[in-house]
């Protein structure tokens, strides 16, 4: 379930930045047309990066905090399997 639900977010951070970039080009073209061609470019520019910066941060802590539960889980101490007690047809008391 966690899966699904982190799966989930990644796809609404992938729209959220293709929203991102497509209003970065509508800025450039504002800025463009306010300010001139190298303006326009440079704010398209910084808004195509900050967008692909803050999608990448998004998935790297995402997959991070993924990283982090198999860790812990790997960390987690199992406990010891135990003989089975005498009288039961595995037990290996009954062998000898």
């Amino acid at each position: 379930m966690t899966t699904f639900i982190a799966d989930a977010f990644k796809a609404l951070f992938v729209i959220i930045a293709i929203l991102a970039l497509v209003l970065s080009v509508f800025a450039g073209t504002g800025f463009m047309v306010a300010y001139g061609p190298v303006a326009g470019f440079a704010v398209g520019a910084l808004a195509v990066c900050g967008a692909i910066s803050i999608l990448g941060t998004i998935a790297l802590l995402i997959e991070n905090n993924r990283l982090l539960k198999q860790i812990a889980d790997n960390l987690t101490p199992t406990p010891p399997a135990r003989p089975n007690p005498p009288g039961s047809p595995d037990s290996p008391w009954e062998a000898q």
